[in-house]
Order: C-alpha cells, then sequence, then structure tokens
C-alpha cells in the first residue's frame, strides 16, 4: 500500500495527457506541412516562370547582335556580349538548383534548352568581339609605336593568326 502525493499523482497523467492531445499536435503540423509546402510550390512555379522570361529576354538580346557593325564601338560589344555570356553561366547554376528544388518535391525536372541554343549562339560573337578587340588594341601598338619597335614576322605572323581565326568564325554565322 503506497501512497501518493498530488504533485506525484499529477506528474503520472502528464504522460497519458500528452498521449491523447497527439492526433491533435499531428493534425495540427500535417496541417502546417501542407500549407508551407503549397506556399513552396506556389514560389517555385513563380521562379520558373520567371526565370523561362529571362532567357526569352537573353535571346532578344543575342539577337541585337546581328544588327551590331560599328567597329568603333567593338569593346562595348565585347562588354555586352561578356555580360550576357556570364549571366548565361549564373542561368545554368539556377537550373541546376532548380531541378533539384523539382527533384525535392518529386516533380519530373524542367528543361531549359532555350539557355542552351542561346549560350551556343553567343559563341562566335563573343569570339568575333574578343578577336576585334585585340586586334584593334594591336593596331593601334602597331600604328603608333616607332618604327622598329616591332618584328615585322611577328606582326605577319599575328596578322594571319587573326585572319584565320575571323575567317572560320565567318563559317559559323
Amino acid at each position: 500500500n503506497m501512497s501518493l502525493s498530488s504533485e506525484e499523482c499529477s506528474d503520472a497523467v502528464q504522460p497519458l495527457a500528452w498521449f491523447i492531445r497527439l492526433p491533435e499536435v499531428f493534425r495540427v503540423h500535417l496541417q502546417i506541412i501542407t500549407e508551407k509546402r503549397a506556399e513552396y510550390e506556389a514560389n517555385l512555379r513563380e521562379r520558373r516562370e520567371k526565370f523561362q522570361d529571362e532567357l526569352a529576354e537573353y535571346s532578344v538580346q543575342l539577337e541585337e547582335f546581328q544588327t551590331l557593325g560599328d567597329h568603333n564601338e567593338i569593346h562595348e560589344y565585347l562588354r555586352r556580349a561578356r555580360s550576357l555570356h556570364s549571366r548565361l553561366d549564373h542561368a545554368a547554376n539556377y537550373i541546376e538548383q532548380i531541378n533539384k528544388e523539382e527533384e525535392a518535391l518529386s516533380w519530373n525536372t524542367t528543361h531549359y534548352p532555350l539557355r542552351k541554343q542561346v549560350s551556343d549562339k553567343l559563341a562566335p560573337f563573343l569570339k568575333l568581339y574578343e578577336v576585334g578587340v585585340e586586334w584593334s588594341d594591336r593596331l593601334e601598338e602597331w600604328l603608333h609605336s616607332p618604327v622598329g619597335t616591332h618584328d615585322p614576322d611577328v606582326i605577319s605572323q599575328e596578322v594571319a593568326a587573326t585572319w584565320r581565326t575571323v575567317y572560320k568564325l565567318e563559317k559559323g554565322f
């Protein structure tokens, strides 16, 4: 025969009270999880749509390169091409991130062929502008330095190499 104090009785009853409350706790937390998942899914859908719009904008920017032709602006063209190239690199990383999130949600991963298409079409422009800037800088150096400063054979080799590069690039357009 053992007697328990009221405090001991209260302590002994608490686990039973928790056990009785568990279904309600699980229900509330399941509701929270469901709501948060729906919010996250909506956010992911919105980010995917916004990203599609960004890629379309990159494509428009790329098309503008077709109309550029002022050799005095070649440095600006190179800056713009490099900027677009950098954004396309970041886009590739962003695609990986989005695909990981989609996999975590057991969704099919989204493919973004436009990113690769824009990147592939940008490559010849980027190379052309790099060659153009390099040529422009070298030409300035050759024309504005004292006679005899540069070896004519080296200049001839550089001119031939630049011509070959531009010739190959011409086929890419």
